[in-house]
């Protein structure tokens, strides 16, 4: 197993492991330094420097006075079956490939096992010492990163409890990244607050992609069986042996829904649909017009059923752009708050009769309450595929009446 200042060899560099971090599930963690750049700074040939026990102890010290703290991260894979090691070995350049600052970046894996060979005969107690001393388990290496995870900044210091547009906001970005992750044939398939880092400006970055990837076509998870009270996880695949799921955007669908709810809950986990229950109904101490907005989009992602959830990210994405502006600062003035238009000013706008009820023209019409900027959001519906009719998505930013 792993130990402080040992060194690991990955495909691309050297790594020397600082202090564990934790241990989540199968994965253990630890930080550590780029071995290679010191070996680089340093002026030292790999192949001619002696490793041992004491010479760790002074690498180590060298590159604390160099790096300061550690800007990596290494996370095992413990005890692997000859499957997972397949789908991650498929995978992971992929991974490594991902370039958004909303992800954390992963530099470097080892895909199998690093062991010496056990050799017939008698060993000497030094010479086992020895040969599990350079042992480690398959592994990756992405950034380190400081700071409180979702879990915490949402459960424990209730940082977005009640603020809607905060929340949105967040979803957003999370959904963003998602979007272009799908498009590299990659799921992280996994969302929940533990793997979702705040930086210090508030933005986003995901943890984990290093152990989930798009392989034959189907979606795959690597970091272990999930626990059936996994409240963030699609009823479709907590009722399904592992084996047996196949992932889509419309799981993750389900999962950001729940991590909105969270977030505005101030860190309630809910459990499947019972956001309409009296016990999880927000709208109990929140009867806002903007919370029914939300409890729309609650309604097209919390639900058991995968047929009648939004399909797809990007779907989610626009939804929440026309639901979700009423009350949101103006990105015109940054002053003022979007409002809806008035009746009477959408039949001059348009010259056409707008009637209550009437179902032909039913546009989300907004305007700022201070400088007049407009916000057209056509209503339209989101079908099964998760494709959005000619009419949504239109969008007059900067225009006023």
């Amino acid at each position: 197993m792993p130990e402080s200042t040992q060194i690991i060899e990955g495909v691309n560099k050297k790594w020397l492991l600082r202090d564990p971090i934790d241990k989540i599930g199968e994965k253990e963690v630890w930080t550590a330094y780029d071995f290679s750049l010191y070996l680089q700074r340093a002026g030292l040939n790999p192949d001619h420097i002696i490793i041992n026990p004491m010479t760790r102890v002074r690498f180590m010290n060298e590159c604390v006075q160099i790096f300061k703290e550690p800007k990596y991260s290494v996370r095992f894979l413990i005890n692997p079956d000859p499957i997972t090691l397949e789908k991650f070995a498929q995978g992971i350049t992929k991974i490594m490939a991902l370039d958004d600052p909303r992800i954390a970046k992963v530099y470097d894996y080892k895909s199998h096992v690093t062991a010496l060979p056990v050799p017939e005969g008698y060993e000497t107690e030094e010479q086992i010492a020895q040969r599990q001393r350079v042992s480690y388990p398959p592994f990756y290496v992405m950034d380190w990163i400081k700071g409180d995870t979702l879990k915490e900044r949402a459960a424990r210091k209730k940082a977005y409890e009640g603020k809607i547009h905060e929340s949105i906001d967040l979803i957003k970005d999370i959904s963003a990244a998602l979007v272009k992750t799908y498009k590299e044939g990659i799921s992280h398939s996994e969302i929940r607050p533990k793997k979702i880092f705040i930086k210090p400006d508030g933005s986003p970055i995901i943890i984990d992609f290093g152990i989930s990837q798009l392989v034959d076509g189907k979606f795959s998870s690597l970091s272990g069986i999930y626990k059936l009270e996994d409240y963030f996880l699609a009823p479709e695949l907590s009722r399904t042996l592992p084996e047996n799921r196949t992932l889509s955007q419309v799981n993750d669908v389900y999962a950001l829904g729940k991590l909105l709810y969270y977030l505005i809950s101030g860190g309630v986990e809910l459990p499947y649909e019972k956001h309409n229950d009296p016990v999880y109904d927000l709208r109990m101490r929140d009867p806002s017009k903007v919370m029914q907005l939300v409890y729309r989009l609650f309604d097209k992602t919390i639900t058991s059923d995968p047929a009648q959830r939004i399909q797809t990210i990007d779907a989610l994405l626009v939804m929440m752009d026309r639901e979700m502006q009423e009350g949101s600062t103006c990105i015109f003035c940054h002053k003022g708050k979007y409002i809806p238009m008035p009746r009477n000013v959408l039949k001059l706008l348009w010259q056409v009769t707008v009637e209550p009820g009437q179902n032909d023209f039913n546009p989300r019409i907004l305007v700022c309450d201070s400088c007049g900027n407009i916000q057209n959001f056509c209503d339209s519906e989101i079908t099964k595929e998760g494709a959005l009719d000619d009419a949504s998505a239109i969008q007059r930013q900067g225009s006023k009446y």
